[in-house]
């Protein structure tokens, strides 16, 4: 998970993305990747191979610290699932959050 600069909030398409983001709270990128945390956060920042346009503009610094699970290997279909229910825990909690 990556925590987003707070400019992010005036995005249009991530505020479409969180109809009910209350102003002033974080905002997160939630995706899955087979590469290390590390090795994708680099990957978004720097524009290389598959980064996101909104990790790549607001990209701050990495919160593993607040994923919810310590297993980081999951097989591809449960990623995926995992990061869509960690995406809308955060949105009903009032946070911002752009899934992959």
């Amino acid at each position: 998970m990556i925590e987003l600069r707070d400019e992010v909030a005036l995005d249009l398409r991530f505020r479409s993305a969180n109809p009910n983001y209350t102003p002033g709270m974080l905002c997160f990128y939630v995706g899955s990747t087979s590469l290390t945390p590390e090795e994708r956060f680099e990957q978004h920042i720097s524009g290389r191979k598959n980064s996101s346009r909104i990790a790549r503009r607001y990209g701050l610094k990495l919160r593993m610290d607040l994923v919810p699970y310590s297993e980081t290997t999951f097989p591809r279909a449960l990623a995926l699932k995992e990061e869509a229910g960690l995406a809308r825990e955060l949105r009903t909690k009032g946070f911002g959050a752009w899934q992959a």
